[in-house]
């Protein structure tokens, strides 16, 4: 590539002084037929040139490989061509261009004394025109859902619908909208909440921990972002689970089937199974009799044990709140059985406590620990508003005494 620069570089020298000599030809000739009697003897190969040298600038401004380059001659008045080395040629471009231009449009001055001076005109550099690529800096942001209160629950239920099959694809076989909002309810009222049922398939996808998670999360973002004004209640159930409670004829999935409408059908069973059980052909099964027997007594003994579940609330916090108290007058907290001796001694024997709440303390400790030991199976509901009642007169007066203690520090 140095020796192709070179080439080039002494083919424009030739070319520059080939020029001038043609130009100082053509000007004695013209000056020695207006002048005959002054400079009578002038001859052309006296004349004497002058040439300041051109610079070519960087020689990294010459790029490429070319594939002719032709050398021009002008010798007394002609112009002969002569091609250069067939094996390279010089792209110009860039400054490369520049430097032609400047070659191209030499300026040649004679003084008196017939010396021609070579001088390079500086010419007015035009504007590079250089293109760059444009990265787009718009950012794509879905627009907020706006609130159309005037769809109806069917029309949201839709809308909502289709944007989970959207979402979730073939994992959604059907959903089906439930409760007072569907055509065979007639207690419908306006603005209630609306139910509505996915059925996912887990005979074909294995839901692992992972996908389970996945699914909640993806579900819960997408009902957080609608505001149709209404309250959505989405309820999940496998496409395994449903069928074998359809075909043991559970209640449940009876009257979704009765009353239920399907939104999307995409497995296609919704729809002839509510045909089939509007035809009678569906019916209940001993299985499901025992099966529906067998979860009262488990939701009898829930009930109990959220009775249980409110004396123990009872006791911890009158516990809490006396630690408290006990901590403020500068006693590190005992353990439950000692607090209320510690209360006696620390607040009522000083008058700020009444005995009252002390021996109060001591029934709701032997209560909880008899139902612990399951000796109490169950408390009756006007028991436990008496203890409810006790339990916030005592947090009052672990406040009173608490707020006396700092006061007075």
């Amino acid at each position: 590539m140095t020796k192709k620069r070179e080439k080039a570089k002494k083919a424009v020298h030739h070319k520059v002084v080939r020029k001038v000599h043609a130009k100082v030809k053509k000007k004695v000739a013209k000056k020695a037929v207006n002048s005959q009697n002054q400079a009578p003897g002038i001859e052309e190969d006296n004349v004497v040139l002058k040439k300041e040298r051109i610079e070519e600038g960087d020689q990294q401004n010459y790029i490429g490989e070319s594939a002719s380059n032709e050398r021009i001659a002008e010798s007394s008045g002609q112009s002969e061509a002569v091609s250069a080395s067939e094996e390279s040629m010089e792209e110009w471009s860039g400054e490369s261009s520049e430097k032609k231009n400047e070659v191209d449009n030499v300026d040649v001055t004679m003084d008196d004394n017939v010396n021609v001076k070579v001088e390079k005109q500086q010419l007015p550099k035009m504007p590079v025109l250089k293109t760059s690529s444009f990265k787009s800096s718009i950012k794509t942001k879905e627009k907020p859902l706006l609130r159309r209160p005037n769809m109806s629950e069917k029309e949201v239920a839709m809308d909502f619908a289709m944007k989970v099959q959207k979402k979730f694809d073939r994992l959604v076989k059907a959903s089906v909208l439930f409760g007072s909002q569907t055509t065979a309810m007639d207690n419908a009222v306006e603005g209630s909440d609306i139910d509505i049922i996915l059925i996912v398939d887990d005979a074909a996808v294995d839901w692992d921990l992972e996908l389970v998670a996945w699914y909640r999360e993806e579900l819960g973002k997408l009902v957080s972002s609608q505001d149709y004004g209404r309250e959505l209640h989405i309820n999940t159930v496998r496409l395994v689970t449903w069928w074998e409670d359809m075909m043991h004829g559970d209640p449940v999935v009876i009257n979704i089937l009765r009353y239920g409408e399907a939104l999307i059908d995409y497995g296609g069973f919704f729809n002839p199974l509510k045909a089939l059980l509007l035809k009678g052909k569906i019916k209940s099964t001993p299985e499901a009799v025992y099966s529906a027997l067998q979860r009262a007594p488990w939701h009898i003994a829930r009930s109990k044990g959220a009775q249980m579940g409110a004396i123990e609330g009872v006791y911890w916090a009158m516990i809490d709140s006396a630690h408290a108290a006990l901590m403020t007058a500068g006693k590190l907290p005992p353990s439950p059985e000692h607090v209320p001796e510690m209360l006696r001694e620390t607040f009522v024997d000083s008058g700020m406590l009444k005995m009252s709440f002390v021996k109060g303390l001591r029934e709701v400790y032997s209560l909880h620990k008899s139902i612990s030991h399951g000796s109490v199976s169950s408390v009756k509901g006007q028991e436990i508003d008496e203890w409810q009642e006790l339990a916030e007169k005592f947090l009052g007066e672990m406040i009173r005494i608490i707020d006396s203690l700092l006061e007075k520090k």
